[in-house]
């Protein structure tokens, strides 16, 4: 039979307990810092003050992603035309900064559905997604340098993964696997890459499906 727990065991349990409890208080960091960036409608008048591209803010911690994502607007709510980019630290969502530069796209459409259903979807995969990329599950973590948001009126939500080495075929085809179980798409939905460069070139060369 089992001796009876005594007080300084108690306490020892107790101590024990509070050890593993998480303290919101104490910054747990990220094992990369991002940034979340915005850009407006192509006919917004702001875009004239501070260009295409707005840097919002820059997240540290876990707690100051889920701070900031907590108060910025839903996919679902937000104008067509608009972006939002959510990038490493010091990488602009641009195809020339240096970080980019021998990278390219991995692309999907979410299935058209209703608006309403499409919206709640599009939510569901923008927050899974972010949070599979602060937590760092991709198999190649260190090949992803953001992600970009875009919703339009004929295709209306549009998610593009950024990696940094396009010529890296296995790391490319582990980051699309990852990718579509992040976005919870089935088969049915493609995922194109292309490199920057390949885009750049308008459409002469075909892109890689998968």
């Amino acid at each position: 039979m089992a001796a009876p727990e005594t007080e300084t065991t108690q306490e020892t349990s107790q101590n024990e307990l509070e050890n593993e409890t998480l303290d919101v208080e104490n910054p747990l960091r990220l094992q990369f810092s991002w940034t979340f960036w915005y850009a407006p409608p192509h006919n917004d008048s702001s875009q004239k003050e501070w260009g295409r591209h707005k840097q919002l803010i820059d997240v540290h911690t876990v707690q100051e992603f889920w701070r900031v994502f907590n108060n910025l607007v839903a996919p679902s709510n937000m104008p067509e035309g608009s972006d939002l980019h959510f990038f490493r630290l010091n990488v602009q969502p641009e195809w020339e900064d240096q970080y980019n530069a021998q990278g390219g796209t991995l692309t999907l459409f979410l299935p058209v559905t209703n608006f309403e259903e499409q919206g709640e979807l599009a939510d569901a995969v923008w927050v899974n997604l972010l949070m599979n990329m602060i937590g760092d599950q991709f198999d190649d973590a260190d090949e992803i340098c953001g992600v970009t948001l875009s919703k339009r009126t004929k295709k209306p939500f549009k998610f593009a993964l950024w990696i940094k080495t396009a010529s890296d075929a296995g790391a490319r085809k582990r980051i699309a696997k990852n990718f579509r179980a992040f976005t919870r798409t089935d088969s049915t939905v493609k995922i194109k890459f292309m490199s920057h460069d390949d885009q750049k070139s308008r459409g002469k060369k075909k892109p890689k499906m998968y």
